[in-house]
């Protein structure tokens, strides 16, 4: 049989000959889990995994058992978590800059777009970090017990400092020729003073400073703490 406009096979100029019977020819079969090496396949996004657990919910096909799961309760969510370690959470943390990529209001490729130029609303940006952002984690959870309180001060101030050149300034200096200028900040409310002040009350002033996310309720409009 030679492909033609109807069968669909054809490109444009070229002509594809192949054997085509009447009586199917029954081939083995295979389990897809054989095929894919599911340890080594790459994982799905997030929009890419919930759009196809939306559409496998919603069709009528037959899946085997405990293929979809059933969604974990509060209680077993939180089983789950606290069954790992610290090193388990920290080998699938986020690196700097850690970007929620929606696909709608965040391109689903992060910041590369940012990089290489293709992306369309090519408009001046502000990013930033807060003076001591790290310091939301040593304060109510310290990471680093028996540590004193000079050296949590450090790792929270060395800490930041790293979040901020690696989440802000770095992203910055790699913009793309045609992307407009970027304006990088520092947020310091809340952060001891060069006289040793700050507006939070003891003991927070020095234990948490202007820390992670200190920054949103200015944003929004409400800081009548």
């Amino acid at each position: 049989m030679v492909g033609g406009p109807e069968s669909g096979v054809r490109p444009v100029g070229v002509e594809i000959e192949f054997d085509v019977s009447m009586w199917p020819k029954r081939m083995p079969y295979r389990h897809l889990a054989d095929i894919v090496d599911l340890d080594a396949a790459p994982q799905l996004s997030a929009r890419a995994t919930a759009g196809f657990l939306n559409r496998a919910e919603r069709s009528t096909l037959n899946f085997a058992d405990g293929f979809i799961a059933a969604p974990l309760t509060d209680a077993q969510l939180a089983d789950y978590m606290r069954a790992k370690s610290a090193a388990d959470i920290l080998a699938v943390a986020p690196s700097m800059p850690a970007i929620f990529t929606d696909g709608q209001v965040i391109p689903t490729e992060g910041i590369a777009p940012l990089f290489n130029g293709s992306y369309a609303n090519k408009v001046p940006l502000i990013i930033g970090t807060n003076h001591d952002e790290y310091k939301l984690w040593t304060a109510f959870r310290n990471p680093f017990p028996g540590a004193s309180a000079e050296l949590l001060d450090a790792i929270g101030r060395y800490a930041s400092d790293i979040w901020r050149v690696a989440g802000a300034i770095a992203t910055s200096f790699a913009k793309n020729d045609s992307q407009p200028p970027i304006y990088v900040y520092r947020f310091n409310w809340g952060a001891i003073n060069a006289d040793g002040l700050s507006p939070l009350p003891v003991p927070y002033d020095e234990s948490l400073g202007a820390h992670h996310a200190l920054e949103i309720p200015f944003v929004l409009g409400n800081i009548d703490f």
